[in-house]
């Protein structure tokens, strides 16, 4: 038995693109969590050295300078994470504004034999072997080449419900490594 097709059509908007960087990107939030949390260990160590090695008795006099202490680390730590938000969003409009499919209708075709795409500028098919991941999130799949690569196909983009399950079925017989998260 041949299975149909699964057609996906979407316009790729500015709104598109912050999803399909947002969640190819979920590695990056993690590292510059990771990053907040090595500095307000800094700070810690560095109060506490400075306490110790040059008797500046900042924790003598008792609670009230220690919560000082933490809530000004945690003002800190917030102006850093407020700051690093709003570049990330300027880098993506940026990205945004030089993407050459920005706006453009986008079409995938999954069959059985592999993938196509289809732009107005662009026409590429793939193998299903191409695909080294596919990762389910609530907004769509993410198709994954390789670490760097990722091809977004968002869930309105199909028909009808019936189509992802069309597709859920599809890739998880073609591809060894689907999860959902």
């Amino acid at each position: 038995m041949i299975e149909q097709p699964v057609t996906v059509h979407y316009r790729f908007t500015m709104d598109e693109f912050i999803t399909s960087q947002t969640m190819g990107r979920r590695r990056m939030k993690k590292a510059i969590m990771l990053i907040c949390l090595i500095i307000a260990i800094i700070i810690i160590l560095t109060i506490g050295y400075a306490n110790i090695i040059l008797s500046w008795n900042l924790f003598k006099s008792g609670f009230y300078n220690i919560i000082t202490i933490f809530s000004s680390i945690a003002i800190f730590m917030s102006i850093i994470i407020f700051y690093l938000t709003l570049a990330y969003q300027k880098t993506l409009n940026n990205a945004f504004e030089q993407y050459l499919a920005k706006n453009m209708e986008v079409e995938y075709r999954f069959s059985t034999e592999g993938i196509q795409s289809v732009t107005s500028i662009s026409h590429s098919e793939m193998l299903w072997e191409n695909i080294s991941e596919i990762v389910q999130v609530k907004q769509g799949f993410m198709l994954f080449t390789n670490s760097q690569i990722m091809h977004w196909i968002p869930i309105h983009g199909f028909e009808n419900q019936g189509a992802v399950l069309a597709f859920m079925t599809m890739a998880k017989e073609k591809v060894n490594n689907f999860r959902q998260l």
